[in-house]
């Protein structure tokens, strides 16, 4: 049977006021985070038999969480905000993203580069561990709501009404991919040669690398 773990609410909470939960990474066996509404970081060591939140400096909805490694990671959130760790998660700093657009995904295929996508064709990249995040120029004004690489070079993102981009060069240019749908495009997953893409309508794509 599947062991479900529930974070234990204070005495003094309402069910209402409980944290909506969005995103996790377990980076290794034992060790894992989850963020959510108003600014929350949970953290286990123990392979989740217990959660202790971790300060994260800010109230804002925390909607994706990626650890590059155990020690570095990320995580964004509403109203452009960007938190970054190089210890595991022990100390949070806040990175200038130069936005104010809710930002749902981001990817890091390596230790100093990673891509945020976001609202309105929103594409932020940083190549130096986030010290600065650069626009990138996309064409499209499509809310983008996931990103991934296969490789350092490789990458696609997904959004509203089909969109689909796709880099070859780490980020630095996306060309707007025909999908073949209008449907709107949530997640999205790289492995090995393939893409899978899953939107609207019990839609699932895939693209195959040659």
């Amino acid at each position: 049977s599947l062991p479900v773990f529930q974070i234990v609410a204070p005495k003094n909470v309402t069910p209402q006021n409980m944290p909506e939960l969005y995103s996790l990474a377990f980076p290794s066996k034992k060790k894992g985070w989850v963020v959510g509404t108003e600014g929350r970081i949970l953290h286990t060591e123990d392979n989740g038999q217990t959660w202790a939140q971790q300060e994260s400096g800010t109230k804002e909805e925390l909607v994706h969480v990626r650890f590059v490694n155990d020690k570095l990671g990320w995580i964004v959130g509403g109203k452009g905000t960007i938190l970054y760790t190089e210890d595991g998660g022990r100390t949070w700093a806040k990175q200038t993203s130069g936005t104010q657009a809710h930002l749902y995904h981001i990817d890091a295929p390596g230790k100093k580069e990673a891509v945020i996508v976001g609202d309105s064709g929103l594409v932020l990249r940083t190549t130096n561990g986030g010290l600065t995040w650069d626009r990138i120029k996309v064409d499209t004004k499509q809310t983008l709501l996931s990103v991934a690489f296969l490789n350092d070079d490789q990458g696609f993102i997904v959004g509203w009404k089909g969109t689909i981009l796709r880099t070859g060069d780490g980020g630095k240019n996306w060309l707007v991919q025909e999908s073949g749908t209008k449907q709107n495009l949530y997640g999205l997953v790289a492995k090995k040669k393939a893409i899978w893409a899953v939107g609207g309508d019990g839609l699932i794509l895939r693209y195959q690398d040659k």
